[in-house]
């Protein structure tokens, strides 16, 4: 586990990419009074990258969270998560993370084990079709 990078991003870095491609074009503007092709191309680019931060960011939370709905009422080691989804150690405490603090679904993390306890799902949580989110995973191990 030690070996996972550490997460980056959310949507402080992609705040900051608006802020920053924004600014190149008050700059360009500013000095040259007209915008160059490249300024442009740039700031396409850098949206498009944050476009694939957002998507990302809300794909990931989406497979941990289908995949926490097959658990209720268990212990789930975060090993067995981090196998069965293909993740990282941080990227799913993250995520495991905003899933607690959003309420979503009620969870414990206990650090003692490296467990995960998944407590009794009510009327809010409820199973997203498999077909509607199963191209964003790789390997489909997890779906029954």
């Amino acid at each position: 586990m030690e070996d996972q990078p550490v997460r980056t991003g959310g949507f402080q870095t992609e705040w900051c990419c608006i802020i920053l491609a924004i600014l190149l074009l008050v700059f360009e503007y500013y000095n040259y009074g007209e915008f160059n092709i490249w300024t442009i191309n740039m700031v396409i680019v850098i949206f498009f990258f944050i476009f694939l931060s957002i998507y990302n960011r809300f794909s990931t939370r989406r497979r941990v969270y289908s995949h926490m709905l097959y658990f209720p009422n268990q212990r789930i080691a975060i090993q067995k998560l981090m196998n069965d989804l293909r993740m990282g150690f941080y990227d799913i405490m993250f995520v495991l993370n905003d899933i607690r603090n959003k309420k979503k679904i009620p969870i414990e993390i206990d650090e003692r084990t490296g467990e995960v306890v998944v407590g009794e799902l009510g009327k809010k949580a409820k199973k997203l079709p498999v077909k509607k989110w199963a191209w964003c995973v790789k390997e489909k191990s997890f779906i029954s």
